[in-house]
């Protein structure tokens, strides 16, 4: 959060083979706030948008 207040801009990056939704789920449940990040990004969620 103090990153996020200090006007730096943040993303989820992760190698997880899981979609992206799933993975800003799993944030919430560790206690992040999924409005401070800009987007995410995972290997499922790219694999998933190059096979559709």
């Amino acid at each position: 959060e103090s990153l996020a207040s200090s006007g730096l801009k943040m993303i989820i990056l992760s190698n997880s083979s899981r979609r992206a939704s799933v993975t800003v789920e799993k944030m919430k449940t560790l206690g992040f706030d999924p409005s401070i990040f800009l987007g995410t990004i995972t290997s499922g969620e790219l694999t998933y948008q190059y096979l559709h």
